[in-house]
């Protein structure tokens, strides 16, 4: 996997807590006050963070909504930038965690 840093030891450092690869295919992501969802897969969690595969770019520092798997989410996004599929990969800091 590739995460942008020189070493997957760096990457995690600044993480905090370790990430696992996720399963859930695809679900729906507001963004802000947004009504219109943005399409979203889930490719790893952690304690604190999620990473995902967006459709389209979510501003830095943005906070979004989202479930999954049957529960609810508030987060922030750390950061969005293009992917080499034409999608972004973003990485979210989660504020508030509970049930859908």
């Amino acid at each position: 996997m590739r995460t942008g840093f020189r070493d997957e030891e760096s990457a995690q450092e600044l993480r905090g807590k370790p990430r696992f690869a996720c399963s859930v295919t695809s679900t729906e992501l507001f963004a802000g006050d947004e009504e219109t969802p943005v399409e979203a897969q889930v490719l790893e969690v952690s304690e604190n963070g999620l990473r995902a595969r967006v459709a389209s770019m979510i501003p830095e520092g943005c906070n979004v909504r989202l479930s999954l798997q049957g529960h609810a989410l508030s987060a922030k996004v750390r950061f969005c930038r293009p992917d080499e599929s034409g999608s972004f990969l973003a990485g979210f800091e989660i504020l508030e965690f509970g049930k859908a």
